[in-house]
């Protein structure tokens, strides 16, 4: 039957989107579409860093940084006991304790003008980068032909780092 209200049909169509994106797989292509978008916006953010000002880009880092470090807080909240128990976590948490890191030193490096201080930030995003790159081979790990990569890879950094 149709339904002639507009607000009716406004609730009904949001209530719709939120039983579409409550379904697992969607949620994981969504978190790994957005991921994916964060890696591009980091990776460009990491060659532009030089600069003694502001980058627009930047400005899309943080809030992107920002969105990101909320849903660990609500996935650490709902799983405290063994939240640092899955190797992710861990990296995760270091990728994003370095883009804090980043942060403050891109803004007192551009405040105050020391270009030391903008070089120490971009080494630091460079190596926050190459971290989650790392992450993303987590998300490989589901699958049939680079799961199995993904696993020799983790076996070979147990081995350097031991």
């Amino acid at each position: 039957p149709h339904i002639s209200s507009s607000s009716s049909s406004s609730s009904i169509s949001s209530h719709h989107f939120y039983d579409i994106y409550s379904v697992p797989i969607i949620r994981m292509y969504t978190s790994t579409l957005f991921y994916l978008m964060f890696l591009v916006v980091l990776s460009a953010a990491a060659i532009l860093t030089g600069d003694p000002e502001y980058h627009p880009l930047e400005i899309v880092l943080f809030i992107l940084y920002v969105s990101h470090v909320m849903e660990e807080v609500k996935q650490f909240s709902e799983n405290t006991e063994t939240y640092f128990d899955i190797l992710s976590h861990k990296i995760v948490s270091v990728m994003y304790f370095l883009l804090g890191v980043y942060t403050v030193l891109r803004i007192v490096g551009v405040q105050t003008g020391n270009q030391h201080i903008i070089t120490s930030a971009t080494n630091v995003i460079i190596i926050a980068n190459i971290i989650c790159y790392l992450r993303l081979l987590n998300v490989f790990a589901f699958s049939k032909e680079l799961g199995p990569l993904f696993f020799v890879i983790l076996r070979l950094f147990k081995d350097v780092f031991q």
